[in-house]
Order: C-alpha cells, then structure tokens, then sequence
C-alpha cells in the first residue's frame, strides 16, 4: 500500500505537528510511568506510543485521513483519575484549494471550505469559538520563526512549504474548579507550483490543569515520549 503525503500532514509529519506546536525542553520525571500504545486498526500493528504517569486514563485511535489529505493521524486523551488535569491531541484539520486554472481538487464535507493559508493564530480564535471556553491571553509561541524557517527549507522548484504555529491560555471550569488550558495550534502548508494545487492542515492540541497549580513542566515528559513506530510507516509505504 503505498503512502500518498501530499500535503506535509501525514505519518512522517505526525512527531514535527505535535512536538512543534509545544517545543518543550527535555526534563526528567521521577513521577511513576507507564507506556501507552496506538494501534492502526487497518494494519493490526503498533503506530504510536507515548509514557503517561501510571495512574493516568489513556484513549486513542489512529483516524483514516480526510478527502482532501489521506494521511492518518492520531487522535489521544489522557487524564489524571479526577480528570482535572490532562492532555488532548484533537482531529487534524485540513483543507485543499486550487489555482482558478488548475484541476479542482476533491474536497468533501469533512474539509474546511478555506482557500487560503490560514495563520495558526486564526485558526487558534476559531477553535476557542467552537470548543466555547473564556480567551485569557496569547503566549509565544516557542521558536516560532526557526519553525519558519525550517518549513521553507523543505521548498523546491517543484512546491513551497511553510508552517506556523500560535498558543493561547483559556480557561473553564470543571465541578467548579478554576481550570487553565494551553491550547495549542500548529499548521502546515504546501503549495504544487507546478499544478497550481495548495494543501494545508492544522494539529490542534489541549493540556489543562487547575488554575492555581499548572505547570508546563507536568506535561514536558509526556510530549518528549511521543513516538512514531517505524515499523508501521515502513508497512504503508
């Protein structure tokens, strides 16, 4: 089955899109682990793993791709047992357009309608709309223009890469308790000179905590883990 990434969102994106949209140092955690796994249902194997502090619920799945991007990608939750504290790595979203002299690209009902880039820091206030919780305030982005600048090295004659990426603390409650979320956006484009076709997709991601005791320092370890098991993508392409 060969493996079709034509828009920088599919398996070999998948550790890029959720490292780069939290860039955490490394850290150690004397706090008990245990390693969590993600099987692609399709293959029967192994696609991703990740270590959660050992009291933490996990779920996850591996999600076909969209119409307009077929890469899969996956989709987790984790949570302490009281749920207060926890991370969220949410469907990818994608959207195609073409040049007006270009081939029509497909595009179903599952895609966003925009024709454009999006920055990160739109698709950032949209999200806070459709999940419906308090804006706080922006935060840096971490290494935002190296994120930059890595993408657009990755451009040729053939297509134009980029990349962006935004962050925003909201806020909510949970049984009345006061919760802080960092939610998190990191989007990627590219662009088929040569065919007039765009592609874009946006890794969105959620870690929250109590107001008065979040700490990015809880959830460093756990984005660190993140790995993508090489004998999966060696058995999709």
């Amino acid at each position: 089955m060969k493996v079709i990434e034509p828009f920088f969102s599919g398996v070999a994106a998948v550790t890029l899109a959720i490292l780069a949209i939290h860039n955490f140092p490394a850290t150690a955690s004397a706090e008990a682990t245990r390693v969590v796994t993600i099987t692609d249902p399709v293959l029967n194997m192994q696609a991703y793993s990740l270590s959660i502090p050992a009291n933490w619920i996990f779920d996850g799945a591996v999600v076909p791709g969209t119409s307009c991007n077929d890469g899969p990608f996956p989709v987790f939750r984790m949570m302490s047992p009281d749920g207060l504290t926890g991370v969220k790595q949410l469907p990818r979203l994608d959207w195609t357009w073409a040049d007006n002299n270009a081939k029509p690209l497909k595009s179903g009902e599952e895609c966003l309608p925009y024709k454009r880039e999006v920055p990160a820091e739109e698709v950032l206030k949209y999200m806070v709309g459709v999940l419906e919780v308090e804006y706080v305030r922006d935060e840096p982005a971490a290494d935002l223009e190296q994120t930059r600048r890595n993408a657009a090295a990755q451009s040729s004659n053939m297509f134009a890469v980029s990349a962006d990426k935004a962050r925003a603390v909201v806020r909510y409650h949970i049984n009345k308790i006061a919760i802080e979320e960092k939610l998190n956006v990191f989007v990627s484009c590219r662009y088929f000179r040569n065919i007039g076709q765009h592609g874009c997709s946006a890794s969105v991601s959620r870690v929250w905590a109590p107001e008065k005791s979040f700490s990015d320092a809880t959830f460093q370890p756990i984005v660190k883990s993140f790995v993508v098991d090489r004998q999966w993508t060696d058995a999709r392409t």
